[in-house]
């Protein structure tokens, strides 16, 4: 089946507010997970994740790989009452080449232990099912908070995901974040073995330099071509809204990268990479203004705005970090990622 998704850091200044929101009519659970992967990382190379999960007093396994856009993923779900993987239940579906040869191979590489609530709104356009998830993430002796609010479509069109998620992002100041709980897991394992692996005195160094890495910039990343100009603005643009979110997530306060301490270089980077992610869709938009698909004039004149506020290198606690985590900066970014799907939505 096919989830789509949006998924939001909750800055603390509007926990308590969120969680009143929850405090009646919602559904509460103790979700705790272990990921699996290969010693060499094969699963989330391919962009999948494979976890068993206690739900409600039962284990359930779960697959998910990427889909064709970041709200978008594909989700296969079994019950498994052994609480061990059967990867037999993959042959005939999507996921039977991502698993094939792993047998024996996998082991957990970590684990999340999350209380949850939930409940349902909706709208003319569709149901959509709110999740706020608070916990944490853990690998080796590494631990990393969560504090996210999950937006699912359950029914309709994704036009409701976007107003529903549009809405409490305007009241809460949410701030949008494409990673999911096992990106962040397999970085956070990987960190952990380095860790492990270095000399006892010299872990303490280790430590300070895989922090860093864990929320080293995201860069830009190379784009296939295409054979039309209407393409080839689609897949930079889908490009560009991944480098501009990634970096804004962690200028914008990531609780996951607050808690490991990097220096104030790395917030730089992150700074310089939002900004470049900007002048690149920027210039997209000049280099193909026939293309069919662009958004509307306020959109693109925002993004202009932006990257010029970011022109010079920024550090941390300067207008990169403030752009970031605003309110306004945030609806654009949500509305630029609703264009690129085919979803008209505005919130000024």
């Amino acid at each position: 089946m096919l989830e789509r998704e949006l998924k939001f850091l909750v800055p603390a200044a509007s926990r308590e507010g969120i969680a009143a929101c929850f405090a009646l009519e919602a559904e509460r659970d103790h979700l705790r997970a272990q990921y699996f992967d290969t010693p060499d990382r094969r699963l989330a190379r391919a962009r999948a994740a494979i976890r068993l999960r206690l739900e409600r007093g039962q284990w359930v396994q779960t697959l998910k790989m990427a889909g064709a856009d970041p709200m978008t993923r594909i989700e296969l779900n079994h019950a498994c009452p052994a609480q061990r993987l059967d990867l037999s239940v993959y042959q005939g579906t999507p996921a039977e080449p991502v698993v094939a040869g792993l047998a024996g191979e996998l082991g957990v590489r970590y684990e999340t232990d999350v209380r949850r609530c939930t409940r349902t709104e909706r709208i003319a356009e569709g149901e959509v099912e709110l999740a706020y998830d608070v916990g944490v993430i853990r690998a080796g002796g590494l631990e990393l908070p969560l504090c996210e609010l999950e937006f699912e479509l359950t029914s309709g069109r994704p036009f409701a995901l976007f107003s529903v998620a549009g809405d409490w992002l305007m009241r809460y100041g949410l701030v949008l974040d494409l990673r999911s709980k096992a990106e962040r897991g397999d970085a956070l394992a990987d960190a952990a073995a380095r860790i492990e692996a270095a000399a006892r005195g010299e872990r303490d160094a280790v430590c300070e330099s895989k922090s860093v890495r864990f929320s080293a910039p995201r860069l830009a990343a190379r784009i296939r071509p295409h054979s039309t100009a209407t393409g080839s603005l689609a897949a930079t643009a889908a490009e560009c809204i991944e480098h501009i979110a990634r970096n804004a997530a962690v200028l914008a306060g990531d609780p996951a990268a607050l808690s490991v301490t990097a220096p104030a270089k790395e917030n730089g980077g992150h700074a310089h990479q939002l900004g470049a992610g900007l002048r690149r869709l920027c210039a997209a938009w000049r280099l193909c203004p026939q293309a069919g698909g662009l958004p509307p004039l306020e959109v693109r004149e925002a993004a202009r705005r932006y990257a010029a506020l970011l022109k010079h290198r920024c550090g941390p606690d300067t207008p990169a970090c403030r752009l970031a985590g605003s309110v306004e900066f945030q609806a654009w970014l949500l509305e630029l990622l609703a264009w690129s799907v085919g979803e008209r939505v505005a919130w000024r």
